[in-house]
């Protein structure tokens, strides 16, 4: 798609082209977890928000678990499903960590009719995108940095949100965007892109699902996958892709 039909059909402007695809989607997160633990709290799940684990004890066919409110659970074994809080626990350099931001509209229904439906991405260094949100707002993120502590990732909100929305100034020149909220998370880069999913030499009767490599969510499906064979003690195929120390 040339530059003439990038305006002509989404308004942006000052772009070089683009390639328009059928395969992708967007998905309220947040709702969608939520969903999940209604779904399987049914099942028999029990959830413990806000509760930490402060120790691990391993014994034969069995671990204890110590969380912060003074009690302890005994299991058979353990899923780690932790993401980058893994490398507080696992003391050796296996993913590097990047914080990215995002900015979110005020909601306005008819400004981004144009791309409601559509997702955004572009190909600078680092990347921005942008998409609409299910309340009629536009999401606006990127700006990735190497993560250092939250406390310094989360200090440079304002400037990354000004550097975010100099970007979409420059392709929507004549949009106005009225910032509601701004936020900061960290994710992890593998050095092949793919994750840790399987077994560490470290933590008995233990696995690991780390969906790092920027696809999380298919990640999250194969690591349940996984998982699952794990627990009925079965191989996977992928296990020798995806193990520790490869």
């Amino acid at each position: 798609m040339n530059t003439e039909k990038v305006s002509e059909i989404f308004g942006f402007e000052n772009t070089y082209g683009g390639i328009l695809s059928k395969q992708g989607a967007s998905i309220d997160a947040f709702k969608f977890a939520h969903e999940l633990f209604k779904l399987n709290v049914k099942k028999g799940l029990k959830i413990f928000d806000k509760t930490e684990m402060v120790k691990v004890e391993y014994f034969k066919g069995f671990n204890v678990v110590s969380v912060d409110s003074g009690y302890q659970i005994k299991a058979k074994k353990i899923i780690y499903c932790i993401g980058y809080e893994s490398k507080n626990l696992i003391k050796e350099n296996f993913v590097n960590l990047k914080s990215t931001y995002a900015v979110v509209s005020e909601i306005d229904h008819d400004k981004f009719k144009n791309i409601t439906n559509t997702l955004v991405w572009n190909t600078d260094d680092p990347y921005i995108y942008m998409r609409t949100t299910d309340d009629g707002r536009m999401l606006i993120g990127g700006g990735d940095e190497d993560f250092y502590d939250a406390e310094k990732r989360d200090k440079l909100l304002n400037k990354k949100e000004k550097e975010i929305l100099n970007v979409l100034q420059k392709i929507k020149p004549d949009y106005h965007f009225y910032t509601d909220f701004v936020w900061a998370g960290t994710f992890g880069e593998t050095k092949d892109g793919l994750p840790y999913i399987g077994e560490h030499k470290k933590f008995k009767n233990s696995y690991f699902v780390l969906g790092f490599g920027g696809n999380g969510i298919t990640f999250s499906v194969t690591g349940m996958e996984m998982a699952s064979d794990f627990m009925k003690g079965k191989k996977h195929l992928l296990s020798k892709y995806f193990k520790f120390g490869r």
